[in-house]
């Protein structure tokens, strides 16, 4: 495969959602939409305490595109508003 240069960086920039801590480099200033769609964001680290409510995103459903979320350390357990339920933990991929 050919070498290829890199055109431009897209540094990710604070975009919390409620209380989560959230850094979005895609879409951006620089880059505001992609085709295909594209949705890049990084949240935390964040620490909840046991019990909590749940991350701050009310029902939303996911038809018509892929989500992926990976857990680097911790866990995080996932209800959809389908009644879908699953608990990611560290090193795991949904």
């Amino acid at each position: 495969m050919p070498a290829r240069s890199l055109r431009a960086l897209h540094p990710a920039l604070r975009d919390d959602i409620a209380d989560l801590t959230t850094h979005r480099p895609l879409p951006g200033p620089r880059l505001p939409m992609l085709d295909p769609f594209l949705f890049l964001n990084h949240h935390g680290p964040q620490i909840y305490p046991p019990g909590n409510r749940g991350l701050p995103f009310g029902p939303h459903p996911h038809r018509g595109f892929e989500t992926v979320t990976f857990i680097l350390e911790g866990e995080l357990a996932h209800l959809d508003s389908g009644g879908h339920e699953s608990v990611i933990r560290s090193g795991g991929v949904q």
